[in-house]
């Protein structure tokens, strides 16, 4: 499960990603060259323009021994936010009819993974 707050986005990898630069002293230069990746690229997921991929969050964890699966959530954490704060998609949610779990109405400790 992930966890969202409720009142602000939550924190872009980026901004983590840059801490950990600055951490090691690093340039985001000579960290583009270190995970062979173009610096425009790392400058990017730095500045909050785009995202870590699985790719980049394997460089990541090599690179910093920071697990893929950190980097991964907190793109996924930003994503979801983000999507679920957009207007076009809170309508088009919203329209859509929950159905009733057949497994939590048969047997509801099992519906919740117990």
């Amino acid at each position: 499960m992930i966890r969202l707050p409720k009142y602000r986005p939550p924190t872009h990898p980026g901004v983590h990603l840059a801490r950990v630069l600055s951490k090691h002293g690093l340039t985001q230069t000579k960290a583009a060259q270190a995970l062979g990746m173009s610096f425009q690229r790392l400058n990017a997921i730095v500045n909050g323009r785009r995202g870590v991929t699985p790719d980049t969050a394997l460089r990541l964890e090599k690179m910093f021994a920071v697990s893929a699966g950190f980097w991964l959530t907190a793109q996924l954490a930003w994503d979801l936010w983000h999507q679920m704060h957009e207007a076009t998609t809170t309508g088009a949610v919203d329209r859509i009819e929950t159905l009733a779990n057949p497994e939590a109405e048969a047997h509801p400790a099992h519906a919740l993974g117990s």
